[in-house]
């Protein structure tokens, strides 16, 4: 992303790949096949590379050598806060919808139980001896 972002700028390039990454993370929450999710992934992977051109945004932007450190700590540190705040937000946001997922999941397993028949079986047959049966310790004759 360096060398693209020397080309076509900075800016653009940060909003570009935010962009394509944000779309390749809705194709992995909707993928349906392994295909479909390493397609996704490949799409965040080739434009994750946004810290790199941020950092650079920031050397280019701040004049004061004095406070190049402070804002490259920020940099890092909005990073890091994305990392830890990012997924428990998702997490905070998906829970109603898992509730009402694991809820139907639950029902649907509820009515397959009470509908199928618990011996498959005719009445009329015995049962076939259990492979953990008890065995008897006298020897045969």
């Amino acid at each position: 992303m360096g060398k693209v972002s020397d080309i076509y700028g900075r800016k653009p390039v940060i909003i570009v790949s935010l962009v394509a990454s944000s779309l390749g993370y809705i194709m992995s929450g909707l993928a349906e096949s392994v295909l479909f999710l390493f397609a996704s992934r490949i799409v965040c992977g080739i434009c994750g590379g946004t810290m790199p051109v941020a950092q650079s945004m920031v050397i280019d932007v701040v004049d004061d050598f004095k406070q190049r450190p402070k804002y490259l700590g920020l940099t890092g540190g909005a990073l890091g806060v994305g990392f830890i705040v990012g997924p428990a937000m998702g997490a905070a946001g998906d829970a109603r919808r898992a509730a009402r997922h694991a809820a139907r999941a639950a029902r649907g397993a509820a009515a397959r139980a009470a509908t199928a028949r618990a011996d498959a079986r005719p009445r009329s047959q015995s049962p076939p001896p259990s492979p953990c049966a008890r065995r008897s310790s006298r020897p045969r004759a």
